[in-house]
Parts: C-alpha cells; structure tokens; sequence
C-alpha cells in the first residue's frame, strides 16, 4: 500500500511538473537543483553518520556536527536553486527563451 500510495504521489507530480513547466530546460533544471545537492552535500554527509557506530563515535563529536552541517548546507542550497527556478517561472524572465 505504501509503494502504491509513492507511486501515484510522484506520477501527481510530474504531471504537474510537465503541465506547468514552460520547457525542458526548466525540467532539467529542476532535476539538477534537487539532485545534485543530494549527490555531494546530503547523501554523503547522513551516510556517514549513519554508518559510524555510536559508541566509536558519538552524535556530539566534531565530525558528525560537522557532517550535519554539510548536510544542512546542502539542504540550503537546493531550497536556493529551487526558489530561484521557481521565481524565473513566476516572472517569466527566463533567459532560455531560444530566440536566437
């Protein structure tokens, strides 16, 4: 039931995201704004305090703090990419208009 319920959640949002999408380069833009940040900032980063056991190394030691705030970096800077697509899309001031 969960897998179903996924499912049908994401095939809601891609139809919207290609309804109200104005072209494939804003789709593509918005694939690379969620996904990159998760390749080398979030994934990496909750990985690693995932991995490193609790009792070798605490959840109030230096690396996994650090590791936390790589996270949250990454999560800043995708809400950042998103927001400005999104605010490209609200004005419709996008520059890839192909008018050359």
């Amino acid at each position: 039931l969960r897998h179903i319920l996924i499912a049908i959640l994401l095939l809601i949002f891609i139809n919207l995201l290609v309804i109200f999408a104005p072209t494939i380069l804003d789709i593509f833009g918005v694939i690379g704004a969620t996904s990159a940040p998760c390749l080398i900032f979030i994934f990496p980063a909750i990985f690693y305090i995932r991995i490193m056991p609790k009792d070798r190394e605490p959840m109030n030691s230096t690396p996994k703090i650090l590791a936390a705030c790589f996270a949250g970096l990454g999560i800043l800077f995708m809400i950042m990419s998103l927001s400005f697509i999104i605010i490209d899309w609200v004005t419709g001031s996008s520059s890839s208009g192909g008018s050359h």
